[in-house]
Parts: C-alpha cells; sequence; structure tokens
C-alpha cells in the first residue's frame, strides 16, 4: 500500500507541474494578447486626441475670423 501511495504522489507531482505550465503558458499569451490590445487603443486614443485638437484650433480660428 505504500508504494502505491508513493506511486499516486508521483502521478499527482507530474499532474500538477504540466498544469503549472499550461497555465505560465496560457498566461504568457493573455499578457501578449492583452499588451497588442491596450497599444492599438493607445494608438487609436493619441490619433482621437490629435483630430481633437486640430478641430478645436479651426473653430477658434473661425471664431476668430468671423
Amino acid at each position: 500500500m505504500t508504494d502505491n501511495s508513493k506511486e499516486d504522489k508521483k502521478i499527482r507531482l507530474r499532474e500538477i507541474e504540466d498544469r503549472k505550465i499550461e497555465i505560465l503558458l496560457k498566461t504568457e499569451k493573455i499578457g501578449r494578447c492583452y499588451s497588442e490590445e491596450v497599444s492599438k487603443l493607445r494608438s487609436e486614443y493619441s490619433q482621437l486626441d490629435k483630430e481633437q485638437y486640430y478641430l478645436q484650433l479651426e473653430l477658434i480660428s473661425e471664431k476668430q475670423k468671423g
């Protein structure tokens, strides 16, 4: 019975190690996807910010002219 228990523990240890590796790989993939998404959103925000700035300048300029 001790041998069986020892083997069960070894099997469980391998299962734990395998699952930990899976978790690390998934975490890395999620991190990469998250970083890409954040980068896209920051880029879009920056473009919108520039467009907003120039439109506000145009409105101010038009207001001063007329």
